[in-house]
């Protein structure tokens, strides 16, 4: 021990800049690898945590994750091995609250369900029963609604409403029955104010707006009850004379929910495997320039360090405990380095780049995260200090004492392999993030098919939504609102919608539809290209009119004028065919039949869509929509934004993520280059008398700074030709989460290599022009 720290203390005398340099670019990549590590954890531990969660499963039937409340309750029956059933909805709606003060509402996820969900997931009450699900009218709320709306008092008891049209038809009192334990954030199933299914909705078959949860008895039965629910559904709608075909159902394990895609509707929160493969790609290039840049700092010391070494070899000192003193040394400055990335993690967790890491580091179920990244750097600090101890304790005394290591051939080549691995990781990143950044620009500007930067969403009061007429009429009387229509959702805002059962020229069909005012797609400007557009007596007809896509009619064969039946044989007449426009997002693709369909139920409309005029100022006209929603209703708070805002919510965790990996690629890069300016740093230092012969032989500084600069420019321009397909493929396995790819232009290769080029440049300038300018005389007196 006394042999490593001497060791230690005459290097950081010796050699204090590049000491700081490399202990601050491990630290760098600890850090790096701390973030990445427990946001892989985080994804990867989603649903991880429910008690018995192996039993658990969601059941999909033809495609579809809908069910109806009858076809749950038969799926149920089904199979002896089902021991829970539960239905599960989830969507958002104002939750009010009533206290001595006044009535407070707060938008809230609201999921109506089966009172056996409590035990599926086998929540913990913090406060009352969960049994209070079976009884009407009553709720369940989370802790933390609990805490914000009452404070310290207890919540069970207290009277709430939930302003709804959607599912409840109107307001429903409630009254609190119990508060839960917060779920974690990573689990499929939200935080919400769980209600009691409606009675008056279960013999309705064709009503599927559910998920259909079950508990098996064992996670070995699935096959066999999934058997058994396909049996019985095709017994049942045979019977019925409904199936056209076998009906095929599927039972998704809990776990599974966050990367299945294959199935319609579904309204879970997904991942992506290819963006946490690219997280651990990204820790591991890091942690492996770290090693790169541990064994160039150790190689550049060598002529220094295998003279001492041999000295203590000449005085008795044994291989072996040379080489236990070096690695022992390279692990204490790798542990010191993750140390100081722990210091580097909490500072930046206080900052606004937390955003971007999205994930609570220092939690403690993210303690076995952290202290593999520490068993990581230990291994990095020992990897990055093998070849080092073995290479320096090789030479014999007497040869190792006249040697020069740092200008032989062989050091050359080693230093020259190791900068141009570096340089191929480096330029893989840049362009692999630039990829990235194309490709949420791309997802962000792909063409909607209607106008979305002159159109504000407002969420209204339901109370404002039944007085359409009279808002309208006033918002009208503001010369900046050109026109405003509602919809029961925001068109291209979400990647699910309402579905109705249907059934076209005798064949059953899924329809998934968006409830409208007439002028709805004049105010966001789609254009009716075949038929005729909704007109003021469609809200006064007996059957629904509906519009449907230029695409749809292509490939369903329809037509103007066609007669189909919707919902519960509810009657209906296609009207016309607009021009075709996105309603989800790139991540998913278009469901089979999308329409329009005219309501007359305005209250249900609480979505107003408020086109603007060019050049009007957003912020007086977003007082003014809720200044008169308030004069109408005083109890009501729109939410008012820009459509555009609201699509590109969407993207909202590609966006953290891409950034994410950009920050960390541009550390990786940065930590490169210190390896960079380390090793010029050593080089310069060792052609000192090259330099200044160089120089009294009449060569200029900008000569002796290009001709550093030429050498580790042509391993930049090699390294990144070789480097580009695999940050191509890199590109193309991120971008297969999407149905539109963004092309990966060919002048991105052209701006990383600049990009690269630049910052190399700058990194041997800066090191090479205080050698070039020192006096050759003083170089040549210390030589």
């Amino acid at each position: 021990m006394k042999r490593i720290m001497k060791n230690i203390a005459t290097t950081l005398r010796r050699f204090r800049t590049s000491v700081a340099l490399n202990v601050a670019g491990m630290s760098l990549a600890f850090a790096v690898a701390v973030i990445l590590l427990s946001r892989v954890h985080y994804e990867r531990s989603y649903d991880s945590f429910w008690p018995e969660g192996d039993r658990i499963f969601r059941v999909e039937m033809n495609g579809s994750t809908i069910w109806s409340q009858s076809d749950m309750d038969d799926a149920a029956a089904a199979s002896a091995h089902i021991e829970r059933v539960s239905a599960y909805s989830i969507y958002s709606s104002t939750f009010v609250v009533e206290s001595p003060t006044g009535r407070q509402g707060y938008t809230e996820w609201i999921s109506p369900c089966y009172p056996a969900l409590t035990d599926i997931l086998s929540m913990r009450m913090v406060e009352g029963t969960a049994e209070a699900l079976e009884e009407p009218g009553k709720v369940l709320i989370p802790r933390s609604l609990a805490r914000r709306s009452f404070g310290g008092q207890s919540a069970v008891g207290r009277r709430v409403d939930i302003e709804d049209n959607r599912y409840f038809g109107n307001s429903q009192k409630a009254e609190v029955g119990g508060v839960y334990e917060d779920f974690p954030s990573n689990s499929v199933f939200r935080n919400a104010v769980f209600t009691p299914l409606l009675s008056r909705w279960q013999a309705q078959r064709n009503n599927r707006s559910y998920m259909c949860f079950v508990k098996l008895d064992a996670a070995s039965s699935r096959e066999e009850v999934r058997s058994d629910i396909e049996r019985k559904m095709n017994e049942i709608y045979r019977a019925k004379g409904d199936s056209e075909k076998k009906l095929t159902v599927e039972l998704t394990p809990m776990r599974e929910l966050r990367y299945t895609t294959a199935y319609r509707n579904d309204s879970l929160e997904k991942g992506s495997h290819s963006m946490e493969l690219l997280m651990w790609v990204l820790t591991l290039s890091i942690l492996v320039i770290a090693v790169i840049n541990y064994i160039n700092f150790s190689s550049a010391l060598a002529p220094v360090r295998i003279r001492i070494i041999n000295i203590h070899k000449v005085f008795g000192a044994g291989c072996t405990s040379l080489r236990a003193s070096v690695l022992a040394e390279s692990a204490l400055f790798a542990l010191a380095a993750w140390a100081l990335s722990l210091l580097e993690v909490a500072w930046i967790s206080a900052t606004p780049l937390a955003d971007l890491i999205s994930v609570e580091v220092f939690a403690v179920r993210n303690l076995p995260t952290l202290l593999l990244t520490g068993a990581a750097a230990l291994a990095t600090g020992v990897a990055a200090g093998l070849y080092p101890a073995f290479y320096m304790t090789s030479f014999p005394p007497a040869f190792a004492l006249k040697g020069s290591f740092a200008l032989s051939a062989t050091g050359g080549r080693l230093r020259t392999a190791l900068v141009s691995f570096q340089y191929v990781i480096s330029a893989v990143l840049i362009v692999a993030t630039l990829g990235l950044w194309r490709q949420n620009v791309y997802n962000r500007n792909m063409s909607s098919g209607f106008d979305r930067e002159e159109v504000l969403v407002a969420r209204i009061h339901r109370e404002v939504a039944a007085r359409s007429e009279l808002f309208t009429q006033r918002l009208r009387s503001n010369p900046a609102i050109v026109d405003v229509a509602y919809a029961d959702q925001v068109l291209g805002a979400g990647d699910t919608y309402n579905g109705w059962a249907g059934r076209v020229d005798g064949h059953n069909v899924q329809l998934y539809v968006t409830q409208v005012s007439p002028n709805y797609l004049r105010v966001l400007g789609i254009p009716v290209e075949e038929g005729r557009d909704f007109t003021q007596a469609d809200g006064l007809r007996s059957d629904y009119s509906l519009i449907f896509s230029t695409e749809d009619m292509q490939a369903h064969d329809l037509y103007a004028g066609q007669r189909l039946t919707v919902m519960n044989g509810y009657p209906a007449s296609v009207s016309g065919f607009c021009a075709p426009f996105r309603m989800t997002s790139n991540r998913a693709g278009k469901p089979p039949y999308f329409c329009f369909a005219v309501s007359d139920n305005s209250a249900a409309l609480n979505q107003a869509h408020i086109r603007i005029a060019p050049g009007t100022d957003a912020g007086e006209v977003f007082r003014f929509i809720c200044e008169t929603s308030k004069e109408i209703y005083p109890e009501s708070e729109p939410r008012v934004e820009f459509l555009s805002s609201r699509i590109d919510g969407l993207y909202e965790r590609e966006r953290r993520l891409g950034g994410l990996i950009a920050a960390c690629s541009g550390i990786s890069i940065l930590i490169s280059l210190a390896g960079v300016f380390g090793l010029v740093l050593f080089e310069t230092r060792f052609r000192r008398r090259e330099i200044a012969i160089r120089r009294v032989n009449g060569a200029t500084v900008g000569e002796v700074v290009r001709m550093f600069n030429r050498r580790y420019l042509t391993i930049a321009v090699v390294c990144f030709v070789l480097a580009s397909p695999a940050a191509y493929l890199a590109v193309d396995a991120w971008q297969r989460q999407f149905v539109e790819k963004a092309p990966l232009a060919w002048w991105l290769y052209p701006l990383g290599l600049a990009l690269l080029a630049a910052l190399t440049s700058a990194t041997v300038t800066l090191r090479c022009y205080r050698a070039a300018t020192e006096n050759p005389v003083t170089a040549l007196k210390s030589e």
